[in-house]
C-alpha cells in the first residue's frame, strides 16, 4: 500500500511554516536574486551588476498544536510531556516549506531592463481544519480509559515536491525626479516530482474503552464519514499488486509538468533625487547606481500563480461507514494487512492538478537614517484553507529593522503569523555569505511554534562606485580634466579667464492700477480693490446657514432640518429606540451583524478569544440606550438530541446575558430565551449550514 504517501501526511500533521522564504534577507537592497523570488521587479534598478546564487537553503517549521522549547530539547534531563503546552482547538492547521535556491543569476542589461534566471526545488505541505481533539485522541486519551467522540472532522491535506526554471525581465517603467516606478514578471516551467492528498468529509470517531473483544482486549472504534487518500503513481508503493521490496525502489523522477507566474511592482519616493544623478560630457543625467535613493519604497506582488497537472495518480476512497475495529488491531496491527481491509477502500486511477501556494505580498521600507532601515512585510495567501489538491502559505505580518552596507547587512525580524504565533529572529549577510533566521531569538529565549534557519552563498559583483579625484563634484568618468579641479559647465576643467563686463539693470516701474496699496506684479486681484492679508483681493465672508436654528450649522449638523443638541451633533437625544422605529432598525441590525461573530468552545458555553471583541462592541451600543430593552435569543444546529440542543441554546444565550450583566448592563433590561434547533436560516445538511444555524440573536423587546 501506500506507506511513503502515508507517512508524509503523518509527519505534516505535527509541523507548520509562515509566508515566505529567507526571512528578513529578502527584504534586503543587497539581497539580489533572493529578492527577485518574492518580487520580480527587484530585478531592475539594482545594486548589483551580476549576482550568482551558487546555493542557497530555507527551511521552516512549527505548528499552532504544541508549543515547547527547541533548545530545550536537546537537554538531557528534557521532559517533553511536561514542557509542551498544547492548544487544541476544532480547527488546527499545519504548513512545512522547504526552499532549494539552486544555481540562478541576474544582470542588468541597461540602466531600465533586467534579467535573471532562476532554478529551484520547492518542498510545500499543508494539513487544513484539523481537530486538535484527534490528535490528542491518539497521542494522549487512548491511555486514559474514558470514551471519546470526535465529530464532524472536515480536514484536507496535502504535501508536494517540485521543481522549477524561471525567467524573470524587470524594467523601469517611469523616472521622473522624486517618483520612480519599475515593474516585472516571472515565467516559471515547472516539474513535478511528488504529490500526495487527503480528504476528510465528514468524518466522526468514537472509541468506547469499555467494549470486550475476542482477542480479549478491551478498545473499539467505529467510525462514519468518507476518507480520499491521493499520491502521483510513483509513491504507489503496491505496484500492479505486487508490493516493492524497499522505498528505496521508488521512481523520484519526473511526474508532472506545468506553468506559473510572478508579477510584482515597485514605487520609490525619492525626495532627494538630484543627489543621486550627475551629467555626462553631453550633459544627459546620470544616475548613480551604487546608491539606494528612496526615502520610502513600497512593493506589491502577487506570487505562484499556477499548478501541475499528474495525469497519472491512484486514488483511494475509504468508506467509513460501519467500520468497526478492536484496540488491539490499532495498536499491533498491520495497516496494509489488518487495518485497511476494514475501511472499505475502493482504488482508482486518477489525474490530478495541484495548485502552488499562491500569495500577495505587500513591502514597505523606510531609510530612516543613513544606513538604517525598518521595512514592513505582509504575506497573505490566496488560496483557500477549505481548497483540496493546493498548498499554501501562512498569512504573516513582519517587521524588520536593519543595517545596511554594500558588504554588510544586519537584520532582525520580528513577526506574527496567522495562527497566533509571535517570533523573533536575526541574520547577518556579509559580502557572499548569509545565514539568519526569522525565530532563532524566540526558540532561544523561551518556548516557541515555529522554528527556522537559512542559509546561502552567492557570488555578487556590486555596481561600481563614481569617483571625482580633484573634488569639482565632477565624476572622473566624465571628467575631461580629472587630475584639475574645474566646473561642471566646462565638463570639470577651469574655466577661461573672460573680462566680466557691466550690463546696467533695465529700470522696473511700480504699478498698482486698483489703487489698493498691492502693486500689480503682486496682487492676485490687480483691477479690483482689495487687501494685503489677502493677497491684493477683497476679504469674502462666508455664509454660515442653520435650518432647524439649533445653534449648529448645517454643515456640522447631522439632523440639520430637526432641532437637537450640541452634545448630539445637532440631533435629539434618544435613549429609547421605542421612540424612533427608523433608528431602531439600524441599530438592531448593527448589533446583529457583530452577534454573527459570537462563537462557543465546541460543545460547551465558554467563548471563543475571538468572541469578546465583539461582546464590547454590543455592550457598547447597549450603553448607548439606557431605556431600552432587548431579548437575547440562541439556536443550535441538528446534530444531537433535540432536548440536549435546547438546554444547549438556552445554556448560551443566558451567557451573552451573564456577560451584559457583569459589564453594567440592568438584568431587568435582558432576557435570554433559547430555541434549540427551531428556525434554522441555513440547510443542515453541510457544515458551511450547521455553522449558520449555531447563532445568537438579538430582538428589541416590545
Amino acid at each position: 500500500m501506500k506507506k511513503i504517501g502515508l507517512l508524509i501526511l503523518l509527519i505534516l500533521t505535527q509541523f507548520t511554516n509562515y509566508g515566505q522564504s529567507f526571512v528578513g534577507f529578502a527584504t534586503d537592497n543587497y539581497s539580489g536574486v533572493h529578492g527577485v523570488i518574492a518580487n520580480p521587479a527587484n530585478v531592475v534598478d539594482s545594486r548589483y551588476k551580476f549576482d550568482l546564487n551558487l546555493v542557497s537553503v530555507s527551511s521552516f517549521l512549527g505548528n499552532d498544536y504544541a508549543e515547547m522549547s527547541l533548545f530545550g530539547s536537546f537537554n538531557d534531563d528534557y521532559d517533553f510531556d511536561e514542557d509542551v503546552v498544547l492548544t487544541l482547538t476544532d480547527d488546527n492547521n499545519a504548513l512545512t516549506n522547504i526552499d532549494v535556491l539552486g544555481p540562478s543569476f541576474m544582470f542588468n542589461i541597461n540602466k531600465n531592463n533586467a534579467i535573471a534566471i532562476t532554478t529551484r526545488v520547492r518542498a510545500f505541505g499543508s494539513v487544513n481544519n484539523i481537530d486538535g481533539e484527534v490528535i490528542d485522541l491518539f497521542d494522549e486519551r487512548l491511555d486514559e480509559n474514558q470514551p471519546v467522540t470526535v465529530s464532524n472532522i472536515n480536514t484536507n491535506t496535502t504535501a508536494h515536491v517540485w521543481a522549477e526554471l524561471g525567467l524573470t525581465y524587470g524594467r523601469v517603467i517611469f523616472d521622473k525626479n522624486e517618483h520612480f516606478f519599475k515593474a516585472g514578471l516571472t515565467v516559471k516551467y515547472l516539474q513535478g516530482y511528488a504529490y500526495s492528498s487527503g480528504a476528510f468529509e465528514n468524518v466522526d470517531i468514537n472509541y468506547d474503552p469499555f467494549v470486550v473483544n475476542l482477542n480479549s482486549s478491551n478498545g473499539e472504534f467505529t467510525g462514519r464519514g468518507n476518507l480520499d487518500v491521493a499520491f502521483s503513481a510513483n509513491l504507489d508503493t503496491n505496484n500492479n499488486g505486487e508490493y516493492l521490496e524497499s522505498d528505496d525502489d521508488v521512481d523520484f523522477g519526473v511526474q508532472a509538468s506545468g506553468a506559473g507566474f510572478d508579477l510584482g511592482v515597485v514605487y520609490e519616493w525619492r525626495p532627494n533625487a538630484e543627489m543621486f544623478k550627475t551629467t555626462d560630457s553631453n550633459g544627459n543625467n546620470v544616475p548613480l547606481k551604487n546608491k539606494n535613493k528612496y526615502y520610502l519604497k513600497a512593493g506589491f506582488s502577487i506570487t505562484d500563480i499556477g499548478s501541475l497537472n499528474y495525469e497519472e495518480g491512484i486514488n483511494t476512497n475509504y468508506n467509513l461507514n460501519g467500520v468497526v475495529i478492536d484496540r488491539e488491531t490499532i495498536d499491533n496491527g498491520d495497516f496494509e494487512d489488518d487495518i485497511e481491509p476494514l475501511l472499505n477502500p475502493t482504488e482508482e486511477s486518477v489525474s490530478n492538478k495541484i495548485k502552488l501556494p499562491a500569495a500577495m505580498h505587500l513591502n514597505v521600507d523606510w531609510n530612516l537614517y543613513k544606513k538604517l532601515y525598518v521595512n514592513l512585510n505582509t504575506d497573505i495567501s490566496l488560496i483557500n484553507q477549505d481548497t483540496k489538491n493546493a498548498n499554501r502559505i501562512a498569512n504573516t505580518l513582519s517587521v524588520t529593522p536593519r543595517f545596511e552596507t554594500r558588504w554588510l547587512s544586519i537584520f532582525s525580524p520580528v513577526s506574527v503569523r496567522q495562527y497566533g504565533d509571535f517570533i523573533w529572529g536575526a541574520g547577518v549577510r556579509l559580502g557572499p555569505v548569509f545565514v539568519g533566521s526569522g525565530s532563532i531569538i524566540t526558540n532561544i529565549t523561551g518556548k516557541s511554534k515555529s522554528a527556522d534557519v537559512y542559509a546561502g552563498l552567492k557570488l555578487p559583483i556590486y555596481q561600481g562606485k563614481l569617483r571625482d579625484k580633484d573634488k569639482d563634484g565632477v565624476y572622473d568618468k566624465y571628467d575631461e580634466c580629472p587630475k584639475e579641479a574645474g566646473s561642471a559647465t566646462n565638463n570639470g576643467c577651469p574655466l577661461p579667464d573672460v573680462v566680466n563686463e557691466v550690463v546696467p539693470e533695465p529700470e522696473v516701474v511700480q504699478v498698482d492700477t486698483d489703487g489698493d496699496g498691492v502693486l500689480d506684479t503682486l496682487d492676485e486681484c490687480p483691477n479690483e480693490f482689495g487687501i494685503s492679508e489677502n493677497n491684493g483681493c477683497p476679504k469674502v465672508v462666508p455664509v454660515v446657514v442653520d435650518t432647524d436654528q439649533d445653534g449648529i450649522e448645517d454643515a456640522k449638523d447631522e439632523c440639520p432640518e430637526i432641532f437637537g443638541l450640541a452634545a448630539n451633533n445637532g440631533c435629539p437625544n434618544i435613549t429609547n429606540l421605542k421612540d424612533d422605529v427608523e433608528k431602531a432598525a439600524v441599530v438592531v441590525k448593527t448589533i446583529n451583524e457583530f452577534a454573527r461573530t459570537i462563537n462557543f468552545n465546541s460543545g460547551k458555553t465558554t467563548f471563543t478569544a475571538q468572541t469578546y471583541s465583539s461582546l464590547a462592541s454590543i455592550l457598547e451600543i447597549l450603553n448607548q440606550y439606557p431605556d431600552s430593552n432587548f431579548e437575547i435569543n440562541g439556536y443550535t444546529d441538528s446534530v444531537g438530541a433535540s432536548s440536549l440542543n435546547l438546554k444547549l441554546s438556552q445554556d448560551r444565550a443566558y451567557a451573552v446575558v451573564a456577560y451584559f450583566v457583569e459589564n453594567g448592563i440592568s438584568n431587568k433590561r435582558l432576557k435570554a430565551i433559547g430555541h434549540g434547533e427551531e428556525s434554522p436560516i441555513a440547510n443542515n445538511t453541510t457544515k458551511a449550514g450547521r455553522a449558520k444555524n449555531r447563532r445568537v440573536e438579538v430582538v428589541l423587546m416590545k
